[in-house]
């Protein structure tokens, strides 16, 4: 008897060649559809949840430390808590990093607000805190937004005309609980 080993080793070697070729779609498939998951329905998805929200101009979801984060730009803001609350549902578990509209003498008013902030924050003083930085404000020209609630500090910077296009507004949540749910804010406007 004479055995066609020649004949079966090919068959062989098809079907491990099939199977490669059809696990190596399967995978460009599965990887293919992660892509559009994540950059046509989860990113549009918050586009289209942050559209109502008076101040948002965008969202973006992006990688800062090998985490995610939702990148909110800002600009024209009113309430900035309610803007906060609304955006926390949005978000879930995710923390929000604010872009805002910034310039170097919002900026400055902020560094010198910051001592009479995390002091008021620490001593739980907030009374003084809200009177010594509307001070500041008042005497750097610009208008001063403060809230707080038992989640954080809602302030918001703005020279004359932030509402229009060409005015500067500064944004910054600081949380009362180290739960990392809002990250430092920074300029950049649009994203």
């Amino acid at each position: 008897m004479y055995l066609n080993i020649w004949g079966a080793d090919q068959v062989t070697k098809q079907r491990i060649l099939i199977i490669s070729a059809s696990g190596l779609i399967i995978f460009c498939l599965f990887i293919s559809g992660q892509i559009l998951y994540k950059n046509y329905w989860q990113e549009r998805g918050y586009n289209r949840q942050t559209e109502s929200i008076p101040g948002v101009r965008a969202v973006q979801v992006v990688t800062v430390n090998n985490a995610k984060v939702l990148r909110v730009s800002l600009h024209g803001v009113t309430d900035l808590r309610a803007v906060c609350w609304r955006l926390q549902d949005v978000a879930g578990v995710l923390p929000i990093q604010f872009l805002d509209q910034r310039n170097v003498a919002l900026e400055e008013i902020w560094r010198k607000m910051q001592f009479a902030v995390q002091e008021g924050i620490a001593q739980g003083n907030f009374s003084d805190m809200a009177q010594e930085v509307r001070r500041i404000g008042l005497e750097a020209g610009c208008e001063v937004y403060l809230t707080m609630d038992q989640e954080g500090v809602y302030l918001l910077l703005s020279e004359q005309g932030a509402e229009d296009a060409q005015g500067a507004q500064l944004v910054d949540v600081i949380s009362r609980q180290a739960d990392g749910r809002y990250l430092p804010s920074q300029g950049g406007g649009p994203l």
